[in-house]
């Protein structure tokens, strides 16, 4: 018999007021609800409310496979995304990794002296700036901390637009932009991440052993939400962009409070039970909380700027499951054309390549080949024709017969596609699904959708 866990008082940790904390703060999209600006229309996907309404969960009149969403350690099966986000996951171009950037745009609001009269004020050069980094390095998802704007389209941008294929959401204190050609972006539900919290503020049952503080309110300061990029294998995982908090907090309290942060995040990702990565300005010293185990979390550590060294506090840190390569700081002085652009964005944007970790991609190229042998994906063979090479035609050899005394002998041969032999042999065990596509791109479609609910099945795509 399990003993209950103990109740106790719950501590309180002070934890400073922001004004531009509230997730419906009036420098959002008005257009949009939840911290949702716009969304990605992929492939005639539909508008964007149309595309969040279909989204949400609601308590009656869901189709049935929507019904398990808050039911099961997984949000959306591989199924229900392929059915939901077919353009993507079947059509949409493969990427080879993930590009990520990290970039905290707020600024001093200095960089500007009296004389300047013919430089632009910083707020346009910070856009300015932001503008030229995303044509230089086209990243995929953009992770931005304390982003001021309503959006990234509108009068503001019209200067220094961003590409039209970027989409954001998110709030004044975390958000994030991507790119809407690769990623699909949708959210999570907003109840499962207040019932996680709830239950870490009733109970101790947790690693750090004891209740959370009543005051503690991360979510106001980040943007969660879900992922799926097409690579190879899909990566499918949990983004978070944070912003950290910073005033009327010691060393000691900030620590503290990264404490509960991740094991706050652990939770999350151990109910939907996949990969999870989160980047942004965590205001606290890298190296003050090297030595917290944090697993299955790890921190991603690199060579800062000389203007950064010994403060590093914009980082990424990821789950097990992932693996994050050349991840650099963005030199603004040689990848903008702003004057004085470390003046006026005193943190240097950080680039990442997000990849499966190496593991997981070794342990899919075993499990491909050993269904590759077992169903005869790479040995089938199709209209094999032989036929002997008559020497005395085809040679100007005097009695080419008595030289060798072998026919030589040719042949064609006809590799089937593993994915029509694929589609073959579950056609052949009386597959409705199957039998109602004939055409090879259809196959590929129907393949894809096994792949990924094998992969959904297994957890290797991850």
């Amino acid at each position: 018999m399990t003993m209950r866990p103990e109740r106790g008082k719950a501590k309180k940790m002070y934890l400073p007021t922001q004004t531009t904390m509230n997730s419906e703060s009036n420098t959002d999209d008005p257009s949009e609800s939840n911290n949702v600006t716009k969304i990605s229309e992929i492939d005639g996907g539909g508008d964007a409310k149309k595309q969040v309404k279909d989204v949400k969960v609601k308590p009656s009149r869901q189709k049935k496979p929507l019904k398990k969403i808050n039911k099961g350690p997984v949000t959306f099966s591989a199924e229900e995304i392929v059915k939901k986000e077919g353009p993507l996951s079947l059509n949409a171009p493969t990427i080879p990794n993930v590009q990520l950037l990290i970039i905290n745009v707020k600024g001093n609001g200095k960089g500007k002296s009296e004389d300047d009269d013919h430089i632009d004020p910083p707020e346009s050069r910070r856009r300015n700036a932001i503008s030229n980094i995303i044509h230089k390095y086209k990243p995929d998802v953009v992770l931005f901390q304390e982003f001021t704007w309503v959006g990234i389209t509108g009068n503001s941008w019209i200067k220094w637009p961003i590409p039209d294929n970027y989409a954001y959401l998110g709030n004044t204190e975390a958000s994030i932009m991507s790119d809407s050609r690769h990623v699909v972006v949708w959210d999570v539900p907003a109840a499962d991440i207040d019932n996680i919290l709830t239950e870490l503020k009733r109970t101790s049952n947790n690693r750090l052993e004891q209740l959370f503080p009543t005051d503690f309110t991360p979510v106001s300061r980040m943007c969660l939400k879900r992922m799926m990029v097409k690579t190879k294998p899909v990566l499918d995982f949990i983004c978070v962009s944070w912003h950290g908090p910073s005033k009327k907090l010691t060393l000691e309290e900030k620590i503290v409070f990264f404490k509960y942060l991740m094991e706050f995040l652990r939770h999350i990702k151990d109910k939907y039970n996949i990969a999870m990565l989160i980047g942004g300005d965590f205001n606290i010293n890298m190296e003050s909380i090297k030595h917290i185990d944090i697993s299955p979390f790890k921190l991603c550590e690199y060579k800062a700027s000389e203007r950064r060294i010994g403060r590093i506090i914009d980082f990424y840190i990821v789950s097990d499951e992932i693996t994050l390569d050349n991840i650099q700081w963005v030199d603004l002085e040689r990848d903008t054309d702003v004057v004085r652009p470390n003046k006026i964005l005193d943190h240097d944007p950080v680039l990442a390549t997000l990849k499966p970790s190496l593991e997981a991609m070794a342990f899919m190229d075993t499990l491909w080949s050993w269904l590759s042998n077992l169903f005869g994906f790479r040995n089938a063979v199709s209209d094999t024709e032989s036929n002997w090479l008559n020497l005395e035609r085809d040679t100007t050899v005097v009695s080419p017969n008595e030289i060798p005394d072998h026919d030589p002998v040719l042949g064609t041969l006809k590799p089937i596609l593993e994915v029509e032999r694929s589609a073959a042999y579950v056609n052949e065990r009386g597959d409705s699904e199957s039998k109602s596509k004939g055409k090879a791109s259809d196959k590929m479609a129907f393949m894809d959708t096994w792949w990924l609910r094998l992969s959904d099945l297994l957890g290797f795509r991850r």
